[in-house]
């Protein structure tokens, strides 16, 4: 890892038998150390993944209007990757 204060308090692969952190883990020292750093992370990603733009080809979108939206936002979200 590059950044020198980071790379104290995050395990590199060797250290971690090949694995990556617990994304918890990972994002709890990111946004203790380096809050900025994650919020601009957040919001650049947030900027891709949900501005869709329309006349782009390549990309396939599915474009949710304010009801629906608020209507899935009322129910929690469980993935079957997560462990309970």
């Amino acid at each position: 890892m590059k950044d020198e204060l980071l790379k104290d308090y995050i395990p590199d692969l060797e250290q971690n038998s090949g694995r990556f952190p617990e994304r918890d883990f990972f994002f709890g020292v990111l946004g203790s150390l380096r809050p900025l750093y994650l919020t601009k992370t957040l919001e650049d990603a947030n900027k891709v993944r949900y501005e869709a733009n329309a006349n782009d080809p390549k990309k396939d979108y599915i474009m949710l209007d304010t009801p629906w939206y608020e209507e899935l936002m009322k129910h929690p979200y469980f993935s079957s990757k997560n462990s309970l």
